[in-house]
């Protein structure tokens, strides 16, 4: 067989094949090969098999050392979106997270949450009290008592006061501030006056020690004692 019928019948059977593989096999040069076929009418150029990008679908050509076209497509072959359980928004989640949480920490595959507020709620409304008002009163504990304090308060007591005859430390003053904001009830700086510190308070202020010195040698909160020198400055200002 000639040199020309065997380079024409190695193009037919294999088209992906260069001129330089086809010349290299029968030992002539490549511009060679390339004259008999096109004096044959057949195609020059080595023609390969679609090679598709897997995420976008562009033909990537020859280039088989990359999997994907670009970068975007393999960033984006990574992650996915997933709608929020609770309000809908759509989250990008890495596949190999997803993947993880399943598989190793036992995580929902139809639970999934864009922040902790819509986690809350839907945990709320699956389980709360609202779902469950037996439960609203299980392992609820009260440290003090409520209504003994609020009884102190509208005689007149002082916070203070209050502390001391119910044995809480200066410390859970914040405590008592909370239940005369949440039940409303009326507190004057009179009351604040009655306290057997205030003029101690005063007096060591006078004197131009610091609010921490002060705190600190009548065993208060520091935020009590700047709340009665706050108070004085405003009233005689």
């Amino acid at each position: 067989m000639m040199i020309r019928e065997q380079v024409i019948k190695a193009r037919l059977n294999n088209r992906s094949a260069t001129l330089q593989q086809i010349g290299a096999e029968y030992h002539i040069t490549r511009e060679r090969v390339r004259q008999i076929l096109k004096e044959a009418g057949l195609q020059t150029a080595a023609s390969f098999p679609p090679n598709p990008c897997p995420q976008c679908g562009k033909d990537m050509g020859n280039t088989h050392q990359h999997l994907f076209c670009s970068p975007e497509c393999w960033q984006n072959s990574t992650r996915t979106l997933i709608p929020c359980t609770q309000c809908g928004e759509l989250r990008e989640y890495r596949i190999k997270y997803i993947t993880w949480e399943i598989d190793h920490n036992g995580h929902s595959p139809n639970l999934f949450f864009c922040s902790k507020r819509c986690q809350g709620k839907w945990v709320a409304g699956k389980y709360g009290f609202g779902v469950f008002p037996e439960h609203q009163r299980l392992g609820v504990r009260q440290k003090w008592d409520y209504e003994k304090i609020e009884e102190l308060i509208l005689a007149g007591y002082s916070i203070l006061e209050v502390a001391e005859k119910l044995g809480m430390s200066h410390g859970s003053t914040p405590t008592i501030y909370k239940i005369i904001h949440d039940r409303n009830l009326p507190y004057t700086c009179g009351q604040i006056k009655r306290s057997s510190y205030y003029a101690e308070v005063l007096k060591l202020r006078g004197e131009g020690m610091t609010c921490r010195r002060i705190a600190e040698k009548l065993n208060l909160p520091l935020g009590t004692v700047t709340s009665i020198i706050r108070r004085q400055r405003i009233k005689y200002s």
